[in-house]
């Protein structure tokens, strides 16, 4: 894993009752989480605000139609 924020106690509190609620651990709550908002964002919008646009060929918010800019 490239990089691991730190959640705030509020936030784990959240997860933790949505792990709960899932019936899972948190490590496996908050991955199927943010799955499911991924599914869920209009993937124009992150497409549009994206800073990789190298990375293109693995993104889950790839779209047909979306051209991305040559950052150089």
């Amino acid at each position: 894993m490239a990089y691991t924020p730190e959640l705030d106690l509020s936030t784990v509190r959240i997860l933790r009752r949505i792990a709960w609620a899932m019936n899972v651990p948190m490590t496996v709550a908050l991955p199927a989480l943010i799955a499911w908002v991924a599914i869920h964002l209009d993937s124009h919008k992150v497409c549009s605000a994206c800073r990789a646009p190298l990375e293109c060929g693995e993104c889950p918010f790839k779209t047909e139609d979306f051209i991305p800019i040559d950052p150089n």
